[in-house]
């Protein structure tokens, strides 16, 4: 999703460049915290918590812009946001 919203803000213009970076911030933070998660590492709980942070701020830049593309991507990584804010604090 967040490639996309990426890909997709490319073709947008010069001030779609804070979304650009924040997307893939999230499509990076998350697929690292995903793999310390299949590992069961002890430093899942601390990365859980620095994804939400990206998430909350990448859902709040994606919101303020009225391009389809990014309503959707907004909505993910809420709800991204939302489960790695649980898992930090379990």
């Amino acid at each position: 999703m967040y490639e996309w919203c990426v890909d997709e803000c490319v073709d947008e213009g010069e001030d779609m460049a804070e979304c650009i970076r924040l997307c893939r911030d999230v499509a990076d933070v998350a697929t690292l915290h995903a793999r310390f998660m299949a590992r069961d590492s002890n430093y899942s709980a601390s990365l859980a918590e620095e994804c939400a942070g990206v998430c909350e701020e990448c859902a709040e830049v994606c919101g303020r812009h009225e391009q389809a593309h990014c309503q959707p991507c907004a909505d993910v990584v809420s709800t991204c946001a939302e489960s790695c804010r649980s898992m930090a604090g379990a």
